[in-house]
């Protein structure tokens, strides 16, 4: 989940301090970010992974409520 959290970061702090070399490996390798409906299903995708974890996380309403967001992120 950190490396997801990481990718999406990375994506976001393109938009407020662009560095070039950053910039061109993520176009290069997640290149579907910049799409609407690509980083839409990349959210979705996140959504079931943070929902899908096992069920022996002490907080169980953050997992869903952190899945949830994510999820109605993607969605709109």
């Amino acid at each position: 989940m950190i490396i997801f959290a990481v990718l999406l970061f990375l994506y976001e702090l393109m938009w407020w301090k662009s560095i070039p070399a950053v910039n061109k490996n993520l176009r290069t390798n997640f290149g579907f970010l910049y799409g609407v409906k690509g980083k839409a299903a990349y959210l979705i995708f996140v959504a079931f992974l943070v929902i899908g974890l096992k069920s022996d996380v002490s907080v169980h309403f953050l997992r869903y409520l952190t899945g949830g967001c994510f999820l109605g992120t993607g969605v709109l």
